[in-house]
């Protein structure tokens, strides 16, 4: 049997690898919805894995954070964050 744990990023860790929702992926990114999300999976940028105990479709946390995206809305978010 699987026993993921969450993490305090929202991620889930399993089997010594961090994963989140497509949803999650989608936050991070700040996308508006998840077809981006999709279109990144259909292009073979980013992987999925389906985890059937789980009933969810997971990402590589790793996948996402190697978008140049990820970068560039991480450090919009770090700027926002020390000005107010």
């Amino acid at each position: 049997m699987i026993s993921p744990t969450t993490t305090n990023t929202g991620s889930i860790k399993l089997f010594g690898r961090e994963f989140v929702t497509k949803s999650a992926a989608r936050n991070i990114l700040g996308y508006a919805n998840t077809n981006s999300i999709d279109s990144l999976i259909s292009k073979n940028i980013i992987r999925v894995f389906a985890v059937p105990a789980l009933r969810r479709k997971l990402i590589p946390l790793s996948d996402i954070q190697k978008l140049s995206r990820f970068h560039s809305h991480h450090n919009e978010s770090q700027k926002l964050r020390k000005s107010s």
